[in-house]
């Protein structure tokens, strides 16, 4: 039979590994959640073979998606606060990756529906991340935004963290280049890569 002192001191070890193991985890996620993706290195001209249909009448903001994402709602959320806060005319192109093998839309009907509804926009389905090439961009939430003659102001993500909506860099850098004031060209990329996605066979199954 265990002794008092040697049942407590056990139980204290127990508590204290359950404390270490979960805080751990806890910053193993939040590790996640703060890690970026690739950075952007975009061309500093539109790039002549895009399929998008480029409208030299006002900026042109390009952003890459991968829908199964669980990142692309917060990235729609802060596409929203650009379009709200911005007051500037702009051309949104929207990049939805798609597996070679799918048919139609693919991934959340609801994430497609939204893209849709702003005003504007041109999605593209974009076959095995082809054009989202075009643009070096390998991060679901890449954002690209270029001036009227075509020349890229800014590259990157406009996300907290993965995931999370919030202020951050990129997103007041873009809001700032459409206003015309002089804002940093990048930002992390805080997204799913789309190369890792489609090459799953989950992906590719579905």
């Amino acid at each position: 039979m265990l002794r008092p002192k040697t049942l407590r001191a056990g139980l204290f070890l127990g508590g204290l590994a359950w404390v270490v193991a979960t805080g751990a985890g806890l910053l193993a996620v939040h590790s996640y959640e703060l890690t970026p993706g690739p950075t952007v290195e975009a061309d500093r001209i539109w790039p002549a073979g895009s399929r998008l249909r480029f409208d030299p009448g006002r900026a042109n903001l390009v952003v890459v998606a991968h829908p199964r994402c669980p990142c692309t709602r917060a990235s729609f959320e802060e596409l929203s606060q650009l379009i709200d806060r911005s007051q500037v005319p702009l051309a949104i192109h929207v990049l939805f990756y798609q597996p070679r093998t799918a048919r139609g839309r693919w991934g959340p009907e609801d994430l497609h529906r939204r893209a849709a509804a702003i005003p504007g926009v041109e999605v593209l389905q974009d076959s095995g991340g082809e054009e989202a090439a075009r643009f070096n961009a390998e991060t679901s939430g890449s954002v690209l935004l270029y001036d009227r003659q075509r020349r890229l102001l800014f590259a990157g993500g406009i996300t907290a963290a993965r995931g999370r909506t919030g202020d951050n860099l990129g997103l007041e850098a873009v809001i700032a280049h459409l206003s015309g004031s002089t804002a940093q060209a990048t930002a992390p990329v805080f997204g799913c890569s789309l190369r890792n996605l489609s090459d799953s066979p989950e992906e590719r199954e579905k």
